[in-house]
């Protein structure tokens, strides 16, 4: 079985489709720089360290990118989702 932390797994890239998460209203408040680092959470419920690529003011999204996968894998994402967080020690 090859680890989590290998980026050429594919079972392990982030899940994404769309461009909208779900909406936490109450979740923690966060300011989207470009180049600043949190965590995103893919749809299949895993979190990876992320940075922020792209900030769409108007729109309330963020352009994450994942660390260490193809930049296919960038997903637009709200700003008010409950999928994304500021850096943990908790990534899995």
């Amino acid at each position: 079985m090859a680890s989590s932390a290998d980026p050429g797994d594919e079972t392990e890239k982030p899940t994404t489709s769309g461009r909208k998460g779900s909406r936490n209203p109450s979740s923690v408040k966060m300011e989207f720089v470009i180049g600043s680092l949190l965590e995103a959470r893919d749809f299949a419920n895993n979190w990876f360290p992320s940075k922020v690529v792209e900030v769409d003011v108007e729109g309330r999204e963020v352009l994450v990118h994942f660390q260490n996968w193809s930049s296919r894998y960038d997903e637009w994402i709200s700003m008010d989702s409950a999928r994304l967080r500021p850096v943990t020690n908790q990534s899995e």
